[in-house]
């Protein structure tokens, strides 16, 4: 699954593996369909988009 931490420069890149959440998830029979999106690298609340905020 694609994972870019909000941020444009690491679009198309993949986590190299599970977190421990999703592989717990995934070990105990959970079939993971999606995630949430976050702010760039998650570091604070924003109601607006940041995509052009450069």
């Amino acid at each position: 699954m694609q994972t870019t931490a909000g941020l444009f420069a690491l679009v198309g890149m993949s986590a190299l593996q599970d977190s421990t959440v999703a592989a717990k998830l995934r070990a105990g029979g959970a079939v993971i369909l999606g995630k949430t999106n976050l702010s760039e690298w998650a570091n604070f609340r924003s109601f607006e988009s940041i995509t052009f905020a450069f």
